[in-house]
């Protein structure tokens, strides 16, 4: 196997702690050894999704309470939210790159 020890620093404007630590050529041997579990897992969602669809096929619709409407706006919000962060995270590299270009 080749040796890959490159050394890459993201160009943020702030560099968070847990991207300071990160190994890289640990991470990567990490991911040669484990990938095949994706195909487990993958087929494991897949067996929950269409297992759903199958016993949930005849059964009659829900009412919509007001709690799951709350829920799920509660959720939308929050994936919002989070949207955000990794906007203002990336958008400085990606404007130092798009000058870089």
């Amino acid at each position: 196997m080749m040796n890959m020890d490159i050394s890459v620093t993201p160009n943020y404007s702030y560099i968070f702690d847990f991207e300071n630590d990160f190994i890289h050529q640990r991470t990567r041997k990490w991911m040669v050894e484990n990938w095949t579990w994706v195909f487990y897992y993958c087929g494991i969602y897949m067996l929950v999704i269409f297992g759903g669809q199958h016993f949930m096929q005849n059964r009659p619709r829900a009412q919509t309470c007001f709690g799951v409407a709350v829920l799920v706006c509660l959720n939308v919000c929050s994936l919002s939210f989070l949207g955000r962060q990794a906007l203002c995270k990336s958008s400085p590299n990606a404007l130092v790159n798009a000058n870089c270009a």
